[in-house]
C-alpha cells in the first residue's frame, strides 16, 4: 500500500503541474507584467533600493546572483526548509526513499549535519514540517480496508519521535508551524485546522467564506490561504481574519492556475516571512517579490527569467530568507535542488547582452532551457518572445506576419524556435544561418541520433535542428499493432471489428486530437518537389480518415484523456489504460518520454500486447520538437550559438514530457534513469476496474534493458520529420473536421485545402 500511495502521488502531482502549466508559464502574470504591483524603493532596506521590477525593466547596480547548492547525497525528497530561531537553516529530507533525516545547516546549505528520525513503519509519510526550535512533525497515513487513518508524528531535535491518532479521518494536504511554535493543517476541503502537538486534537482555525483553498502558506504568524478569488490572511496568533491586501489578490486574479496546487512537491507560490515586521517574502515562477502588508506595492527581488526560477519544469517547494542578501528556494524537478540567491551590489540589475528568442508556443522545455543557459551566462538576458499567448484570439498566421514584419525592419530575434513555422520559407528567402559546423560539433562531442542528423543535412547545410523529437505509436494485442502500420490497414481493421459488432475501437477524445494523429503519421507524404501540396495525397488521405472516423463515429469528449494536457508541454496521447480496462481495442497516439514507456510497458506485460511505430509502412515519421534555427546576421551569433548548445547539450534532460533527445549521450542517461526510477524491483501499482467491474492490478515494474533496446532500435529507424508548418496544419484539420462531420463534401474539403494552402505558400 505505500509504494501504491506514493506512486499515485506522483502521478497526480505530475499531472497537476501540467496542467498549470497551461496558464502558469509566464509566472505570477498571464502576460507576463507585474501583477505584484510596482517597484518600491522603500519596502526594503537601503541595499535593495534598485530593485527590479517584474518585467525586467531596472536600472543601476545590484542583482542576486544564483548558485546551485549541493544537497546531502541519498535526499530523494524534501518535506519542508526552515530558518531556525538560533539562525541555522533545517531540512526535514526523505533518504534513499526509505528512511527519513533532520539536516542542519549552519553556512547556509553549504555543508550540512545529519540526525536520523527515529520513525517506524506506521504509514506513509505525506506532509511534515519544521518548528523554529528545530523539532518537527509529520502526518503518516494508513489505511485498513475502507477507513483512513491519519497518524501524527512529532520529532525531537534529536531525531526522537512519538507517535499519535489524530481526530480526522480524511487524507491532509499540507500542515506548518507558525512563529510561535503552533502547528496547522488544511484538509481536502481546503478548511484550515490547529493542531494540538500533545493530544493530536484538531480544532477548526478558520472560515474561508465560501471559497475553496488547495494549500496555504504561513510568514511568521500570518496565515495565507490561497484561494480561486485570492489570498485570504489569518493572524495565527489572534485567531481573526485580516483586511484583504489588493497586491496580494491582484496576483491570484492575474494568473488564476496560481490557486492549483503543484502536488506533494510544492506549490505555484511559497511565502516565508521577511527581516522587518509586517512583511513577506513570496516566490513564482515569475521571481521573488518583498510585500509589506497592506502597502500598494512588491518589490521584485529576483527577476525569475535570469535563473532557475523562471523555469516552469520545477516546482518550487520552500522559500527562506536568511537575511537582506541571502535567499535560499528548495525545489523540485525530477529530484531536489536547493539554490542560494546572494545579492551582489556590483554587478547590473540587468544583464549587459541581450539575445531574443521567438516561438510561436511556450512550453516547460523551452524555459528548462532558457534557466540552463542563464545559469551559465549571467552577463546575458534571453528575452523570451512568444507569439501565441492563448489570450488575445491571434492565430499562427497572425503572429507569423507579425515576425516576418519584425524581422524586415531589423527588430527580430537573433534565435528561431521553429516549430510551427515556414522553415522552407526562411531557407529559400536567407533567413536561416547554416548551423552545420554547431551541430557537427555537438555530434563530435556527445554524439546524435544518426538518422535525426541526417535528415536536417541539406547539401552538407543544416539550416534548423531539433533538440528533442516524438514519435507515434499503435498500441494493443498483435493484430491491432500489424494494423497501425498505415492508414489504410487502420481503416480496415476497424471496419472488420465494428462489423464484428465492436465498439469504441480506436482511443481519441475528439475529432482534431484523432485527426492530428493521422496528419502526423501521413502529411510527410503529400508535397511535389517545388514543395506545393498534392491533390491526390490529400484526397486519399480525407478519405482514409473519414473511414477511420466512422468506425466510432461519437460526439466529441470534452474531459482530457489519460496522459493528454491542455499545456503546451509535451504529454503522451496514447490511452494505455483504455487497452488495459479493455474500453479501446487499440492505441494510437504518440510516446514523447519514459514515464509514458513505462506505463506502456507494464501495460503490455499485464495482457500480452505490444506497440510499434505508427503508419511505419508508407514512412517511418518522426515529429520534431523544439527546433532551433539562427537569423543569419545577428549580432549575436556566438551567444545564439551557445544557446542552441544549451538545448541540444545534457543540461535539460526529464523524463515527464518533452519528447526524447537527439543527444545521444542525454538519451542514454535518460534511459539510465528510468531504468533506475521504473527498474525491476518494482515501484509500485495501480488497479482499474472495467465496465463489468472486473479489477485489474497492474504492476508498474518496468523500464528493462529489452524494453530500452526496442523503443532505441524504433528510434533509430526513423526516417523523416513530419511536415510541421503550423498554418498548413490548421488549414487542413479545419476542413477535414468539417469533413468528418458530413458539414461539406470531400471535393470541397480537397479544393479549400488546396486554395488556401498554395495561397498562404505563394506568400
Amino acid at each position: 500500500m505505500k509504494k501504491n500511495r506514493k506512486l499515485w502521488k506522483r502521478i497526480v502531482g505530475l499531472a497537476l503541474s501540467c496542467m498549470m502549466l497551461c496558464t502558469a508559464l509566464s509566472g505570477c502574470a498571464k502576460d507576463g507584467s507585474n501583477a505584484a504591483g510596482a517597484v518600491s524603493d522603500t519596502s526594503m532596506p537601503e541595499a535593495h533600493a534598485g530593485g527590479s521590477s517584474a518585467n525586467g525593466a531596472g536600472a543601476g547596480k545590484g542583482r542576486f546572483l544564483e548558485t546551485e547548492l549541493t544537497l546531502p547525497s541519498g535526499i530523494t525528497r524534501i518535506y519542508d526548509m526552515k530558518k531556525l530561531d538560533n539562525g541555522q537553516v533545517e531540512l526535514f529530507a526523505e533518504y534513499d526513499s526509505d528512511s527519513y533525516y533532520l539536516y542542519t545547516s549552519a553556512d547556509m546549505g553549504e555543508s550540512w549535519d545529519g540526525t536520523k528520525i527515529q520513525a517506524g513503519d506506521d504509514g506513509y509519510l505525506s506532509v511534515a514540517a519544521i518548528r523554529g526550535d528545530g523539532s518537527a512533525a509529520a502526518i503518516l497515513e494508513r489505511r485498513v480496508g475502507d477507513e483512513w487513518h491519519n497518524i501524527l508524528m512529532t520529532v525531537q531535535t534529536g531525531g526522537e519521535t512519538e507517535n499519535m491518532a489524530l481526530n480526522m479521518s480524511e487524507p491532509l494536504m499540507s500542515i506548518d508551524f507558525d512563529g510561535n511554535g503552533s502547528l496547522f493543517t488544511q484538509d481536502l476541503d481546503g478548511s484550515i485546522y490547529k493542531v494540538d502537538t500533545e493530544t493530536g486534537n484538531t480544532e477548526l482555525f478558520c472560515d474561508l467564506e465560501g471559497t475553496y483553498s488547495r494549500y496555504f502558506g504561513i510568514a511568521g504568524n500570518l496565515i495565507l490561504a490561497v484561494t480561486d478569488s485570492g489570498i485570504q490572511m489569518f493572524d495565527s496568533v489572534n485567531k481573526k481574519s485580516l483586511e484583504a491586501d489588493s497586491i496580494l489578490n491582484d496576483i491570484i486574479k492575474a494568473n488564476p492556475a496560481l490557486a492549483e496546487d503543484s502536488g506533494e512537491s510544492g506549490n505555484p507560490l511559497v511565502f516565508t516571512e521577511g527581516v522587518e515586521e509586517d512583511t513577506i517574502v513570496y516566490a513564482c515562477h515569475d521571481g521573488v517579490y518583498y510585500h509589506t502588508i497592506g502597502g500598494s506595492v512588491s518589490e521584485q527581488l529576483i527577476n525569475g527569467m535570469l535563473n532557475s526560477i523562471g523555469d516552469t519544469s520545477v516546482v518550487m517547494g520552500s522559500i527562506v530568507m536568511i537575511d537582506e542578501e541571502h535567499i535560499l528556494i528548495q525545489t523540485y524537478s525530477g529530484k531536489p535542488g536547493l539554490f542560494l540567491y546572494t545579492y551582489d551590489s556590483q554587478v547590473s540589475a540587468m544583464p549587459e547582452k541581450e539575445l531574443k528568442v521567438y516561438a510561436l508556443e511556450d512550453s516547460g522545455f523551452l524555459r528548462q532551457t532558457v534557466a540552463a543557459y542563464q545559469r551559465e551566462n549571467g552577463n546575458v538576458y534571453v528575452n523570451l518572445q512568444i507569439g501565441l499567448s492563448g489570450d488575445d484570439g491571434m492565430t499562427a498566421e497572425d503572429a507569423l506576419r507579425a515576425l516576418n514584419a519584425d524581422m524586415l525592419a531589423g527588430n527580430g530575434p537573433d534565435v528561431l524556435i521553429l516549430d510551427g513555422m515556414p522553415v522552407d520559407s526562411y531557407i529559400e528567402k536567407g533567413i536561416l544561418a547554416d548551423i552545420a559546423p554547431l551541430i557537427e560539433e555537438i555530434n563530435k562531442k556527445d554524439g546524435l541520433f544518426e538518422n535525426i542528423y541526417q535528415a536536417y543535412r541539406q547539401d552538407g547545410a543544416i539550416y534548423e535542428f531539433p533538440a528533442r523529437f516524438y514519435l507515434n505509436i499503435a498500441d494493443g494485442d498483435a493484430e491491432a499493432v500489424a494494423a497501425g502500420a498505415s492508414l489504410e490497414k487502420l481503416a480496415a481493421y476497424g471496419e472488420k471489428l465494428k462489423s464484428e459488432g465492436k465498439s469504441n475501437i480506436f482511443s481519441y477524445s475528439s475529432k482534431k486530437n484523432l485527426l492530428e494523429r493521422l496528419y502526423d503519421m501521413d502529411s510527410v507524404t503529400w508535397r511535389d518537389e517545388s514543395g506545393r501540396l498534392k491533390e491526390d495525397k490529400i484526397s486519399e488521405w480525407l478519405e482514409l480518415a473519414k473511414r477511420i472516423y466512422d468506425v466510432d463515429a461519437r460526439n466529441d469528449i470534452n474531459y482530457l484523456m489519460y496522459g493528454m494536457g491542455e499545456s503546451n508541454e509535451l504529454m503522451g496521447t496514447a490511452n494505455v489504460f483504455g487497452i488495459l480496462d479493455g474500453e479501446n481495442k487499440i492505441g494510437l497516439g504518440s510516446l514523447t518520454d519514459m514515464s509514458e514507456m513505462s506505463m506502456i510497458c507494464s501495460v503490455n506485460q499485464t495482457f500480452g500486447g505490444d506497440y510499434d511505430l505508427a503508419g511505419r509502412d508508407t514512412v517511418k515519421v518522426f515529429l520534431p520538437y523544439q527546433l532551433a534555427g539562427i537569423v543569419n546576421g545577428t549580432e549575436r551569433m556566438e551567444e545564439a550559438e551557445n544557446f542552441i548548445r544549451t538545448m541540444l547539450g545534457t543540461e535539460c534532460i526529464s523524463m515527464f514530457g518533452g519528447g526524447f533527445p537527439v543527444n545521444r549521450a542525454a538519451y542514454d542517461q535518460m534511459c539510465e534513469q528510468a531504468k533506475e526510477q521504473y527498474g525491476e524491483e518494482g515501484t509500485g501499482g495501480v488497479a482499474v476496474s472495467t465496465d463489468e467491474g472486473v479489477r485489474i492490478d497492474l504492476s508498474l515494474n518496468s523500464v528493462t534493458e529489452n524494453d530500452i533496446a526496442k523503443l532505441t532500435s524504433i528510434l533509430e529507424s526513423l526516417e523523416k520529420p513530419a511536415y510541421s508548418d503550423r498554418v498548413i496544419k490548421d488549414i487542413v484539420l479545419d476542413s477535414a473536421g468539417r469533413f468528418l462531420s458530413d458539414d461539406q463534401t470531400k471535393e470541397d474539403a480537397v479544393n479549400t485545402i488546396l486554395q488556401k494552402c498554395n495561397l498562404y505558400l505563394s506568400e
